[in-house]
C-alpha cells in the first residue's frame, strides 16, 4: 500500500517469490550440513590416514564452494530482490524489527565466506589440524546463520508477544523456534548426504567409493527419524488458528504433511539403492531423482510454513494482500484507492470503473494470483462468476474460509474489482437477459349472491414455493400444501366438514390432481405434498399454475361450489450467478448439470464429502438427508442462510432476490401481495439477510449444533445493536407475528416491522391461524403468504391472484372487505363491528 507494484500479471508474485526462495533454501540447508560433512569426513580421512578420502573431501569442498557460494549467493540476493519489491511491507517490517538479528547473520555469513574460501583454497597448503580447525569455524558459522535466519522467519508464523511488543527477543525466541531449528538442522544434514552422493559415485578408488557412497546413504538415513519426530514437534507446538490452517482448513496441507514422511523413506530408500547398485549407469539418476525428491522436501515444508500463515504474510500484522492489520480501519473507511500511495485512479466512475478495478486487483489479488500462469491463475479461479458472483465471493472472502485476506475497501471499490475481474480478464458480458414474462389469461368463476348456497375457499398456505429437484440436485423437492374451507351461506353462516368431496386439478391439464381430506383440528380441508412444479410442459416455465378447485356432495356427486386458486411454484433459484452455468430452463429457471457440478465440487473441497462422485453414479443428492435438524450438522434453512449471509452483507432485499424468486425484475416476482404494493420489503418481516441468519442459527448453538457458530461469528447485526438483541428461532415454526403489525386498533404505519418477534408455535403461523371464532382460517380471507391480497402479479396482473375476491366480491382485497359481508351471510351486517376480527379505524 506504501510501495509501488511490480506488476507480474502472468506470474503471481507469491510464484516468482517461491521458485527462487525454495532453490535458494535447498542449497542454504546443503551449506550447513555440507560443512558438518566436510570437516568430519576430513577428520575420518586423517584418522584412517586415507589419502583417496581426502582426495574426495578435496574435490567435494571445490562442488560445495560452487555450489553454495556461487549458486547459493545468486539465489539469495535474489529472494532479496523478489521480495523487496513483491512483499515490501513486510520486507520492511523484518529488517526494521530484526535489524541486530539481520546484522548478526550478515555477520556470520562473511565468516562463512572468509572460512570456506580459506577451507578450499588452502586445502593442502597448510597444517592438516589448522585446516580441520578452519572447517569448524566455517560449520560453526554456518548453523549460527541457520539459528539467526530461523530466529526470523519463525516469527513470521508464530509472533507470540513481539505481535504486542515488537521487541526482538519477544519474536526471535517464538514458539516455534527450538522444533523449526531442530527439523531445519536435520534437514542440512539429510542434504548434506545427498549432495555428497554427487562426488562420491565418481571416484575413482572402488573400495573408496563404496565406503563414501554408503557413508552418503548413512547421512540420509539418521537424520530422517529426527526430521520427522522435529516435524510432529513443530505442528503439535502451533497455536491453534495455525495448526487448524495446517491440518484442517487448507485443502492442499494436510495432504503435504501427509506426505512429508513417506517422500522422506521414498528418498531414504532410493539413497540405499544407490549404495546397492554400483553401475554408474544406474547411480547418476538415482542421484538426480534423490536430489529432486529433497528439492520437493525442503519445499513442501516451505508450502506448509507459508499455508499456516494464511491470511497474512506476518501473521496478525500484515495481510498476504501487504495491507498492515493496523491500517485496516482507514482503508475499509477511505477505500484502498484513497490510503495506496502509488495509485493514480483516485476516484470510480462509470467511465474508468475497469480501470479502477486493474488497480485494485494490483494491490489486493496480485501477491498470491496470476492473471494466468501455473499457480493460482485468476482466470481459473472466476471464469464461473458473473459481477453478482463475483462481488459475493469478494463480499464474503476471508471470513468463513480463512485462507484468503477479506477485501480491504469500500463496497464501491469491491465492485469495480468484480468488474473488472468478470468482464476484462474473463471477457464476460453481464448480465443476463431480462426474463420472458408471458401474460396468463384465466376466467373467473361465476358466483350469484342471491342464490348460490356455499363458498368455497380454497388456497396454497405459501404463496411461492421453491422448487429445485433439478438432476441430482434436491435442493427443494416439489411438495405444496392445499387447504380449502366449504361455507355454508347463512344468516349464520356453517363451515362444512362431512358429507362432501373436495377435489383439485389443474386448470389447463397439465399436472397433478387429487382429492382433499378433512381436518378437524383446522376445521378445514386439505391436501398435502402437492407435487406441483413450475413446468407443467417439459421446457416451459409457468410459477403460477391455476387449479380447479370443487366441492360435491359425497353422496350423489352434485356440484355444490366450485373455485380456483393459484398454486404458485418457482425454479427461479440463482445458484449460477455464483457456481457458473446457465440456466436449466430458458426462461430464468432451474439449475443446470453445469452449476450442480460447481456445487457439488465446492461443497465436496470444504466439507469433505463426495458428492460428485455419488452424483456422477447417478445418485440423488438431497440436502435435507443430512441437514435435517436431527444430527450435529446445522439445520437446512440455518446453514443455507448462515452460509450465504456472510457473502451478502449489506444488500437489503438484493440479498434475499439472489436466491428467492422475489426480484422485481426476476422471472417470477413472487412478493406481489398488499405488502411489496405497500413498498415493503423483506427485511419488514424477516430482518436483514444477516439478523434473519443470526436468529437461525442462535436456534442451532442453542440446540447443541455447535458448527452454526463458525458461521454466526462473522456477522454483524444490523438491525439491532448486537447478537445477544436478535432472539434465536426455528425455522417454519417461529416466523414473524402478524399481530405484531397488525393489532386491529388501528392500520400499521408503512415502516412497521415484525423482525425479532416470532410466533410461539406452527399453531400461530398465519396459515395456521383462524379469526377469532375459530370458524375462517386467516388465509381464506386473506390470501397466501407473500400474495396477501390484493395482489398485483406480473404474469397476470390483478386476476391471476384475486380470482376468489373478484369471483365473490368482484373485488381485489380481502373477502368481506368493502362490507362485502353478503358473500357468506344472506342478510347484510353492520360491518363497523366484526365477530372474526376488529376493524381497525
Amino acid at each position: 500500500m506504501e510501495y509501488p507494484v511490480w506488476w507480474t500479471p502472468f506470474l503471481s508474485g507469491g510464484l516468482v517469490i517461491a521458485i527462487v526462495a525454495i532453490i535458494h533454501v535447498f542449497i542454504a540447508h546443503f551449506a550447513v550440513g555440507g560443512g558438518f560433512y566436510l570437516v568430519l569426513t576430513e577428520m575420518k580421512a586423517v584418522r584412517e590416514k586415507s589419502d583417496h578420502i581426502l582426495d574426495h573431501v578435496r574435490k567435494h569442498t571445490r562442488f560445495f564452494v560452487l555450489t553454495t557460494m556461487v549458486a547459493g549467493g545468486l539465489t539469495g540476493v535474489g529472494i532479496w530482490f523478489t521480495i523487496s519489491i513483491l512483499s515490501p511491507t513486510v520486507t520492511s517490517t523484518l529488517t526494521h524489527s530484526f535489524a541486530f538479528g539481520w546484522a548478526a547473520e550478515w555477520a556470520f555469513f562473511l565468516g562463512e565466506i572468509f572460512a570456506l574460501l580459506i577451507y578450499h583454497y588452502y586445502f593442502d597448503s597448510m597444517p592438516r589440524k589448522s585446516h580441520i580447525k578452519v572447517g569448524w569455524v566455517y560449520a560453526f558459522f554456518a548453523f549460527m546463520s541457520l539459528v539467526v535466519i530461523n530466529g526470523v522467519i519463525t516469527v513470521m508464523l508464530t509472533p507470540g508477544k513481539w505481535a504486542q511488543t515488537h521487541e526482538f527477543w519477544d519474536g526471535f525466541f517464538n514458539v516455534s523456534f527450538w522444533p523449526s531449528l531442530s527439523l531445519r538442522f536435520a534437514l542440512c544434514l539429510m542434504f548434506a548426504g545427498l549432495f555428497a552422493f554427487v562426488t562420491a559415485i565418481r571416484i575413482p578408488d572402488v573400495p573408496t567409493r563404496e565406503r563414501m557412497v554408503r557413508r552418503a546413504a548413512v547421512w540420509v538415513g539418521l537424520p530422517f527419524a529426527a526430521a520427522a519426530l522435529s516435524g510432529l514437534w513443530y505442528l503439535n507446538v502451533l497455536p491453534d488458528p495455525q495448526q487448524s490452517m495446517v491440518m484442517e482448513r487448507s485443502t492442499q496441507t494436510p495432504h503435504l504433511v501427509q506426505a512429508f514422511v513417506p517422500l522422506g523413506i521414498v528418498t531414504l530408500l532410493l539413497s540405499l539403492a544407490i549404495a546397492w547398485f554400483k553401475p554408474l549407469s544406474v547411480r547418476r539418476p538415482l542421484v538426480v531423482i534423490v536430489l529432486a525428491l529433497g528439492l520437493a522436501q525442503i519445499g513442501l515444508f516451505e508450502w506448509v510454513r507459508e499455508a499456516g500463515r494464511r491470511p497474512y504474510l506476518l501473521y496478525g500484522h500484515t495481510y498476504s494482500s501487504s495491507i498492515r492489520v493496523e491500517d485496516v480501519p482507514r482503508v475499509v473507511s477511505e477505500g484502498i484507492l484513497q490510503t495506496a500511495r502509488w495509485t493514480h485512479v483516485k476516484e470510480i466512475t462509470d467511465d474508468n470503473i475497469l480501470e479502477a478495478g486493474k488497480e485494485i486487483y494490483k494491490l489486493q489479488c496480485m501477491t498470491c494470483h496470476g492473471i494466468t500462469g501455473p499457480m493460482l491463475s485468476i482466470l481459473d479461479k472466476t471464469e464461473k462468476f458473473s459481477v453478482y458472483g463475483m462481488d459475493s465471493q469478494l463480499n464474503g472472502q476471508g471470513k468463513l474460509r480463512l485462507h484468503m485476506p477479506p477485501f480491504l475497501g469500500t463496497a464501491e471499490e469491491r465492485m469495480a474489482l468484480a468488474t473488472y475481474i468478470v468482464k476484462d480478464l474473463n471477457g464476460k458480458v453481464d448480465e443476463t437477459a431480462a426474463p420472458a414474462i408471458r401474460k396468463l389469461e384465466t376466467t373467473i368463476p361465476s358466483f350469484d349472491r342471491d342464490t348460490a348456497p356455499y363458498v368455497l375457499l380454497a388456497w396454497s398456505t405459501k404463496g411461492m414455493h421453491s422448487v429445485v429437484e433439478d438432476g441430482a440436485l434436491a435442493l427443494a423437492p416439489a411438495g405444496s400444501d392445499l387447504r380449502a374451507q366449504l361455507v355454508r351461506r347463512d344468516s349464520t353462516p356453517e363451515i362444512i366438514t362431512g358429507g362432501v368431496t373436495i377435489t383439485f386439478r389443474p386448470e389447463n391439464g397439465h399436472g397433478p390432481e387429487g382429492q382433499f381430506a378433512v381436518n378437524d383440528e383446522f376445521r378445514a380441508y386439505e391436501a398435502l405434498d402437492v407435487k406441483v412444479t413450475p413446468y407443467p410442459v417439459a421446457g416451459s416455465f409457468n410459477p403460477y399454475p391455476v387449479y380447479v378447485v370443487e366441492a360435491r356432495d359425497e353422496a350423489t356427486g352434485a356440484l355444490l361450489a366450485a373455485t380456483k386458486t393459484v398454486v404458485a411454484a418457482s425454479g427461479e433459484v440463482a445458484c449460477n450467478r455464483c457456481h457458473g452455468g446457465e440456466w436449466a430452463v430458458e426462461d430464468m429457471s432451474g439449475v443446470s448439470e453445469a452449476t450442480q457440478r460447481d456445487i457439488f465440487a465446492v461443497h465436496d473441497k470444504i466439507q469433505g464429502t463426495d458428492f460428485t462422485g455419488r452424483a456422477a453414479k447417478g445418485e440423488v443428492i438431497e440436502c435435507k438427508s443430512c441437514h435435517d435438524g436431527n444430527s450435529e450438522i446445522p439445520a437446512f434453512s440455518a446453514a443455507i442462510h448462515g452460509w450465504h449471509a456472510n457473502y451478502l452483507t449489506d444488500r437489503d432485499a438484493d440479498a434475499c432476490n439472489g436466491c428467492h424468486p422475489s426480484a422485481p425484475d426476476g422471472a417470477t416476482q413472487s412478493f406481489r401481495g398488499i405488502h411489496n404494493m405497500m413498498g415493503l420489503s423483506c427485511a419488514n418481516c424477516h430482518g436483514e439477510m444477516e439478523d434473519h441468519a443470526i436468529g437461525l442459527l442462535k436456534n442451532e448453538i442453542d440446540n447443541g449444533r455447535y458448527a452454526a457458530r463458525a458461521l454466526l461469528e462473522p456477522l454483524t447485526p444490523r438491525q439491532v445493536e448486537s447478537v445477544e438483541d436478535i432472539p434465536a428461532r426455528e425455522a417454519w415454526t417461529q416466523l414473524p407475528d402478524c399481530t405484531v403489525c397488525h393489532d386491529f386498533a388501528e392500520h400499521p404505519s408503512p415502516d412497521a416491522s415484525a423482525f425479532g418477534q416470532w410466533t410461539a408455535s406452527k399453531a400461530d403461523l398465519f396459515q395456521n391461524r383462524h379469526d377469532d371464532m375459530f370458524a375462517i382460517m386467516c388465509q381464506g380471507c386473506h390470501g397466501a403468504t407473500h400474495s396477501v391480497y390484493m395482489a398485483d402479479n406480473a404474469w397476470g396482473g390483478m386476476d391471476i391472484d384475486n380470482i376468489q375476491p373478484m369471483q365473490y366480491q368482484q373485488m381485489a382485497g380481502p373477502i368481506a372487505s368493502g362490507n362485502n359481508c353478503g358473500v357468506c351471510h344472506t342478510r347484510e351486517l353492520d360491518m363497523s363491528e366484526s365477530a372474526h376480527h376488529p376493524i381497525p379505524q
